[in-house]
């Protein structure tokens, strides 16, 4: 599964990906004030991952939205979250994958 630059964080060292570039389309929206041109996602099935980079300060990379990071993947391992934790004590699991090297 090709893995996508999506953005790196304010104040953080990790670089979130996506599995897939989103469409938009371009559509009216009634409002009060009469319709209105916006634009909305149309991709709905999409993971995000969170790429670590030891070595370097991502933001120094130059990295373009949607540019494709080849030679990585999504882990298939969810990413813990540090702050919930299940009954027994461990770490819950995010939504977001870690990426990693291919």
């Amino acid at each position: 599964m090709p893995v996508f630059f999506h953005k790196i964080p304010e104040g953080s060292n990790t670089i979130v990906c996506k599995s897939v570039v989103e469409s938009t389309k371009e559509v009216a929206l009634d409002t009060p004030n009469g319709p209105k041109k916006v634009t909305a996602r149309t991709q709905s099935n999409i993971q995000f991952g969170l790429l670590c980079l030891v070595d370097i300060d991502p933001r120094t990379l130059g990295l373009k939205l949607n540019q494709e990071l080849k030679g990585f993947k999504m882990s298939g391992t969810f990413v813990e979250d540090r702050r919930n934790q299940n009954e027994d004590g461990t770490n819950k699991m995010t939504t977001l994958q870690w990426v990693t090297p291919e």
